[in-house]
């Protein structure tokens, strides 16, 4: 079994970006305590900071992978990395509760665009019998 560099670097740039997703939602549930220190929430707007991107996440996951079947998957993949990275930024730099809650969305869409087309990039560039060691 020969991978070839480009294959082992979108392996590798594939399996970073699905751990974004899964390591932001553990690690804002670790700092709720503080978040809701910071911006005064109550209970029920801080269980939004968490459901904002599950919900964006679950809703998006089937219109996406259509989408993505229809325009291209690598362009989304690049589209949602590019959005995760900026709104990650902007919740990093948030001023309230509420801006906070809108880009956890907006990360909750982005991160359904790069967990949707990441295993269809690998099983594109990988052949069909590594297929189930690559995923």
């Amino acid at each position: 079994m020969k991978w070839t560099k480009k294959q082992i670097s979108i392996l590798g740039i594939v399996a970073i970006t699905s751990f974004m997703g899964t390591f932001l939602i553990s690690s804002i549930n670790i700092a709720l305590p503080a978040i809701e220190k910071t911006f005064s929430l109550n209970a029920v707007e801080l269980s939004w900071v968490v459901t904002s991107f599950l919900l964006a996440s679950a809703m998006f996951l089937l219109p996406v992978g259509m989408f993505g079947d229809l325009s291209g998957i690598r362009r989304l993949f690049k589209i949602g990395v590019l959005v995760f990275t900026l709104s990650s930024l902007v919740c990093g730099l948030s001023t309230s509760g509420t801006v906070l809650i809108i880009f956890m969305f907006i990360q909750g869409v982005s991160a359904a665009f790069s967990s949707v087309t990441g295993p269809a990039i690998l099983v594109s560039a990988f052949d069909p019998k590594y297929r189930g060691r690559v995923l």
